[in-house]
């Protein structure tokens, strides 16, 4: 909905019902969506420090694919900053992390994070390190996974995957899956989800008006309206 400084309140509420449980590795799940806010809301540096948190915080408490879902975290604000050489490093990390767990050990919270989230999360830093062939390889791999999984995810999956297509100099490909991301994005209510419309579309303001831009830009208009 777009409405951080409350959502902010419920993560701080939650952290503090994790510290209390003594449940360390969820006080670092929480500290990673609070990173993943921070990100989203440009406060890049802030997303690296919390993601940082989470893991120390957790310690030895975290399984493999909680460890895995905190590098992608820090590898998401280093990709923001335009840390190439951190970003590589964090998200290796992240994909060895991830290898090494098994389903049976990990906590039923953490399901959520499959092979799927992981490429995924692989593929946003990939688009704002502006390296389009690897973004573009880790988001097919996402959505190559179940479809019926995780629609919002995939929505985002399928912009970057866009974007990279645009940093190619693709542009009829890369309006053609944002296209396809309209399509979910009218059925999701979700800011985050208009937010990424918009922004790819601003990034057809340089490119100017060929019949795939003119034509995605009509379909979107309703949607960046929204997100405005």
């Amino acid at each position: 909905m777009g409405l951080h400084g409350l959502a902010r309140r419920y993560f701080v509420q939650a952290l503090n019902l994790s510290h209390v449980s003594g449940d360390r590795p969820l006080g670092g799940k929480v500290l990673a969506l609070m990173s993943h806010q921070a990100n989203f809301l440009g406060e890049y540096q802030e997303a690296v420090d919390l993601a940082r948190a989470a893991a120390l915080g957790a310690g030895t408490a975290a399984t493999p694919r909680v460890r895995a879902m905190y590098a992608a975290m820090e590898a998401r604000g280093l990709a923001s900053m335009g840390d190439k050489r951190g970003c590589l490093r964090t998200m290796k990390a992240a994909e060895t992390s991830f290898s090494q767990g098994t389903e049976t050990e990990e906590p039923d919270w953490i399901g959520y994070f499959d092979q799927a989230e992981l490429h995924d999360e692989l593929a946003h830093c990939f688009t704002a390190l502006r390296a389009p062939r690897e973004a573009e390889r880790h988001a097919n791999l996402a959505l190559g996974e179940d479809p019926d999984m995780h629609p919002r995810s995939r929505t985002f999956c399928r912009v970057s995957l866009a974007t990279s297509y645009l940093d190619a100099g693709e542009i009829p490909r890369a309006c053609e899956v944002a296209g396809e991301a309209l399509v979910a994005a009218g059925r999701i209510k979700s800011a985050r989800v208009r937010k990424y419309i918009r922004v790819f579309d601003r990034r057809l303001d340089a490119l100017g008006s060929q019949r795939a831009i003119s034509e995605f830009r009509e379909r979107a208009r309703p949607i960046v309206a929204e997100a405005s």
